[in-house]
């Protein structure tokens, strides 16, 4: 045993490589269709990729509210028509530090009395119907997570369910809001899945098209 643990002494030290996360090089992408509304079909030299506009628009507008949420500096727009919005009994009735998450992302918004809401400013890079359903699924989950302390990982989670508000499946986008859905997400932390932990998108290789077409 001696013997054994001098070799083993006497073994070089060999370290582990960092692992190296490469980010998917949207340059190199283009469009070539769009089908049942829902998936956009690209393409990048020999692979084929296939992205799902529903899951994609998540993860963009997940990060999007995560950055305003730590964003030190709040930047707010005023609306001409305050949005009402109602509340469950136990939601309204609970502590009111929830309030300051939106406060936080650029909300202004105050009790109404009779369990509900209004809200006078909304995020400045947000447009009515996306900030008045944010708040509205906001609300909800708040409700079905059942809880007054509003920490890190409660505001991660809420603000991860809420994202109900993003572009849904059948929404029929133009090319110029495809374009756009695929530069937002080159620029995400982590352009490969939605919050839930679905792909945005699917790679097939020409390989293993020609293959299946019995090509190869």
């Amino acid at each position: 045993d001696t013997i054994a643990k001098d070799k083993l002494d006497d073994m070089p030290i060999t370290k582990l490589q960092e692992e190296i996360n490469v980010p998917f090089d949207f340059d190199d992408i283009y469009v070539k269709g769009y089908v049942f509304n829902s998936f956009i079909i690209t393409e990048s030299k020999d692979n084929l990729f296939i992205l799902d506009q529903h899951a994609a628009h998540e993860r963009i507008f997940y990060e999007r509210l995560m950055e305003m949420y730590d964003n030190s500096e709040k930047h707010s727009q005023p609306i001409l028509t305050p949005i009402l919005v109602e509340a469950s009994k136990d939601v309204y009735n609970v502590d009111r530090t929830w309030m300051q998450v939106l406060n936080q992302m650029g909300y202004q918004i105050e009790d109404f009395g009779e369990g509900s809401f209004i809200i006078k400013e909304i995020p400045s890079d947000m447009d009515l119907g996306e900030a008045d359903r944010l708040v509205k699924n906001y609300l909800d989950e708040l409700g079905y997570i059942k809880t007054t302390e509003c920490n890190r990982a409660v505001i991660d989670k809420i603000i991860m369910r809420s994202c109900k508000s993003a572009v849904k499946a059948n929404d029929v986008l133009s090319n110029e809001e495809i374009s756009e859905l695929i530069a937002e997400l080159a620029n995400c932390k982590n352009p490969y899945s939605c919050p839930h932990g679905r792909p945005t998108f699917i790679k097939v290789r020409r390989y293993e098209l020609e293959r299946a077409f019995r090509r190869k």
